[in-house]
């Protein structure tokens, strides 16, 4: 099987998966993938698997969570300590969940987090938990945030950022 053959059958069955699972799929373009899909839940969340040109073995799975201004200037208006308190709060709850993650520094403008699979542990069953726990990251970090800025249940309104 070549690999062009091989990333289709790969895109297919992970189309499936998470048709399966309830999720609608859109594709997008990207220059740096074989494919890229946005999927989105009944709750909103958006996140993105990709097959990059650079690493044929593997998928990754990819979401974000913006801040707005309102979020952003309250974090901006904390006192140093506890500022830098919340930001090592968030790192240790992403590290614990297992997920890769990237730009949680001042200004804060966002958080990305990543998974990726390789093709050789590639089933439905590792997806999906792959998939899930980057969905978790996601409903992580917006819950931390509507606890820190005092939102009586979880508001989940911080941007996706995909």
């Amino acid at each position: 099987m070549s690999v062009s053959q091989e990333c289709e059958k790969v895109k297919n069955n992970i189309q499936k998966w998470l048709l399966e699972e309830g999720y609608k799929i859109q594709s997008k373009p990207n220059k740096d993938a074989l494919f890229q899909m946005i999927a989105t839940g009944a709750d909103g969340i958006k996140i993105s698997v990709l097959q990059p040109v650079l690493k044929l073995d593997q998928i990754v799975i990819v979401t974000g969570v913006g801040l707005d201004e309102t979020r952003q200037t309250a974090l901006q208006a904390m006192e140093n300590k506890e500022r830098l308190d919340f930001l090592w709060e968030l790192r240790f709850g992403l590290l614990n969940i297992g997920v890769s993650f990237g730009g949680i520094s001042i200004p804060l403008k966002g958080i990305e987090m990543s998974y990726p699979i390789f093709y050789d542990g590639l089933s439905k069953d590792a997806f999906m938990h792959k998939f899930f726990d980057i969905k978790r990251a996601v409903i992580f970090v917006l819950w931390t945030f509507d606890r820190k800025f005092g939102e009586p249940k979880p508001k989940s309104d911080l941007m996706y950022r995909g």
